[in-house]
């Protein structure tokens, strides 16, 4: 387990976490930063800055910065399940998982363009760079929502997966570079610190990570490179590792705060108890020709566990940057 004061997943450490982490502007023309009003004061003489008072509309700055994580998470998410149904492995789960994961995507990219109130999203996107990244997102997404229900209705499998397989890091991509985008966007003072954005960003693509593990897996275990491979995996693993210590810990030099209160400590050294002996066994993943049916089942479920415990440390982030702007 990974304690606070632990600095030994650090020698992987800092640089993959600056790789995983683009940097942001907090400054944005959507949203009004604090003004100041230059009144004359008769007894001194001399202007006197003083802060104007604004009335600050809470448009779902933190909900939009996590839903589109969230599209980060589904894009590996679905190629995972995808490549499960397809290879016949917990097919029933996988279809059922790959179906409402479908669902979500759509929900929360037009979440994004249009607004969702039931999602904290209040109105439509109007800023023009974001919207252009949307498109971008929507310009991958369609044809690989087309392969994966193609391979719901078992339609031309092997062609399918293949298309999964060369386009969902591109999709993670497109998606990551709309969270970016959000983040520079919405973390301002006015609605969302920088740093609440940062480790925000963070956690959510902890949960991102658990999926692309997932989907390593299944890469390995079908024999398609395309979609994971041994040294996929390593590297995946190691960056989950590097990214859960920063936020147990803090990382002050790439923006990572400690965490803020007991209850997200408490969380996070949840997900570490977790996390550590499933490590350990992805680790082993490295030496095995074939990885035993057993072990399989077991690692899909603990994989999806931890994935929801991490979920909730997302979860009482959010509700801690609401709180405290």
């Amino acid at each position: 387990m990974i304690g606070r004061g632990d600095s030994s997943a650090f020698s992987f450490g800092k640089a993959a976490l600056a790789a995983m982490t683009i940097e942001s502007t907090a400054s944005s023309p959507t949203f009004a930063q604090e003004a100041l009003l230059i009144q004359e004061s008769a007894q001194l003489g001399e202007a006197t800055l003083i802060p104007a008072k604004l009335d600050i509309v809470d448009v779902g700055a933190v909900e939009r910065i996590d839903y589109a994580s969230r599209l980060s998470l589904l894009s590996q998410q679905i190629a995972a399940n995808a490549c499960y149904l397809a290879a016949g492995i917990d097919a029933d789960l996988a279809k059922e998982l790959l179906i409402k994961e479908l669902a979500e995507f759509d929900q929360y990219i037009a979440a994004l363009r249009n607004g969702d109130p039931s999602l904290g999203i209040i109105g439509a996107e109007e800023r023009s760079k974001t919207l252009k990244h949307i498109d971008e997102v929507e310009a991958v997404w369609k044809p690989f929502k087309a392969a994966a229900e193609a391979i719901i209705a078992g339609q031309d499998i092997e062609k399918n997966v293949a298309l999964i397989s060369s386009t969902n890091m591109t999709l993670l991509e497109r998606t990551a570079i709309l969270v970016t985008d959000m983040n520079a966007e919405y973390a301002n003072p006015a609605e969302l610190t920088q740093a609440n954005a940062m480790v925000i960003e963070i956690a959510s693509r902890q949960t991102m990570l658990i999926q692309r593990i997932s989907k390593d897996l299944c890469g390995i275990e079908t024999g398609n490179p395309t979609l994971g491979t041994k040294e996929d995996l390593k590297k995946t693993v190691e960056l989950f590792e590097v990214s859960l210590t920063a936020l147990l810990n803090g990382m002050p030099e790439a923006g990572v705060m400690v965490p803020p209160t007991p209850e997200i400590l408490a969380s996070l050294q949840a997900v570490s108890a977790e996390w550590t002996p499933i490590r350990e066994r992805l680790l082993s993943v490295e030496a095995m020709e074939v990885i035993p049916d057993e072990e399989r089942v077991k690692l899909f479920e603990d994989l999806d566990h931890v994935g929801q415990t991490m979920q909730a440390v997302v979860d009482k982030y959010r509700t801690f940057a609401k709180q405290h702007l």
